[in-house]
């Protein structure tokens, strides 16, 4: 791994860790520590007993492999991290999976496609009806042109005119339409 990809590795997570810790600190903040729910939720919003008694407390992480195989990018790999943040003297413990999470997914080719995603959720954020989703990728795929990829591609624009010849690289004010 070269210096610059470490650094740009590093810079992401470190912006990622203090967008999650403000955005916690903010939302503290505003957040009262009661068990009451501060709306009204129906009852088949409620996550099952076995579910809330299997859910972990705290801040974890969770990470998945990602291979595959596409003819146009051919053989490629990445990741997918997830840190999950629970509390369970919020309100809104038996009613949603998270309070945060914060989704890093790298991918990368053989045939130099390279693509980044950063993830924010927030469901219930500052105890009310809303949820605060953030989203941004950056994607590097050489194979995406808009032409293809062969030689043909490269060729001017044709049509066959009234009388059956092929014209070729032909000003529109000038094309016979059928």
């Amino acid at each position: 791994m070269s210096n610059a990809s470490y650094f740009k590795s590093k810079f992401t997570k470190n912006i990622f860790i203090l967008i999650f810790l403000i955005l916690s600190k903010i939302e503290a903040r505003a957040q009262q520590d009661t068990a009451q729910l501060p709306f009204a939720i129906a009852n088949e919003k409620k996550l099952c007993e076995e579910d809330c008694k299997n859910k972990k407390e705290g801040i974890y992480f969770t990470g998945l492999p990602d291979i595959s195989q596409d003819p146009s990018t051919d053989l490629a790999t990445g990741r997918r991290f997830c840190v999950f943040q629970r509390k369970t003297q919020r309100p809104f413990f038996k009613y949603t999976p998270y309070r945060k999470k914060i989704d890093i997914r790298f991918f990368n080719t053989t045939k130099d496609q390279r693509e980044l995603k950063l993830g924010l959720d927030i469901p219930y954020i500052f105890n009310t009806k809303w949820r605060f989703r953030f989203e941004a990728a950056y994607e590097v795929n050489p194979n995406l042109l808009y032409f293809g990829t062969t030689e043909k591609s490269l060729q001017g624009l044709s049509y066959v005119n009234n009388s059956g010849e092929t014209v070729t690289n032909a000003e529109y004010s000038t094309m016979q339409i059928i």
